[in-house]
């Protein structure tokens, strides 16, 4: 069997991400939705936790103010893009924030890597 080009494996993974707007997926207990702006807050509580910070490679410490807003301003424009998708982790029944979790592309090596932090 042929092997797979970087242009034919990047274009099946546009394909697939050919919606406009991020995924939400439930379960009874669990909603992995889209972040919107009004998380800000508690996702520098929660990111800002030091336990958070120690287990992460990319979450400053002390999360500086107005950060969780400027990075989930960027979360529509890089799933767009094709670039990574990232969401919130909240509890079904109380819509309680408890985490993120996020898969960052790599099309050239028809990859994706999973992080998340809770």
């Amino acid at each position: 069997m042929p092997s797979k080009t970087v242009a034919g494996c990047a274009q099946e993974m546009y394909d697939v991400a050919m919606i406009d707007m991020p995924p939400t997926l439930q379960t009874q207990r669990l909603t992995l939705r889209p972040f919107c702006v009004e998380d800000g807050p508690d996702v520098r509580r929660l990111a800002g936790d030091k336990r958070v910070y120690e287990t992460t490679l990319n979450i400053p410490y002390p999360y500086p103010e107005g950060a969780a807003e400027e990075w989930i301003a960027t979360h529509l424009g890089d799933w767009l893009k094709h670039r990574s998708l990232h969401l919130a982790m909240v509890i079904s029944d109380s819509q309680e924030l408890i985490g993120a979790i996020g898969l960052m592309a790599e099309p050239d090596h028809c990859r994706a890597e999973l992080g998340y932090w809770v």
